[in-house]
């Protein structure tokens, strides 16, 4: 059984700080058109396109918006050292 990592990426009308540079607040289902329209969207490492931790389109990425946010449920490759460092930074 594969490990997962989950959790909400976004909460609906709550302050998310941007690199610690500005705030953003986010309105329920502010992402619903995108991913209906880009269905595959991948999990990065640090917003870094060359480290790709999943994808919805094989399965290892699921996005569900809901009442309280972005929620995701990633289950990295066990075997790869992207998806080890990303299982052993989510459980400290």
């Amino acid at each position: 059984m594969a490990e997962t990592i989950s959790g909400f990426a976004i909460s609906w009308n709550r302050p998310a700080i941007i690199a610690g540079l500005f705030e953003e607040r986010f309105a329920r289902g502010a992402f619903d058109k995108h991913i209906a329209q880009n269905p595959d969207v991948a999990a990065l490492c640090s917003h870094d396109v060359s480290r790709p931790l999943g994808r919805i389109s094989n399965g290892t990425l699921k996005l569900r918006s809901d009442n309280v946010g972005l929620y995701y449920s990633l289950e990295p490759h066990p075997d790869a050292p992207l998806g080890q460092e990303a299982l052993a930074l989510s459980t400290r």
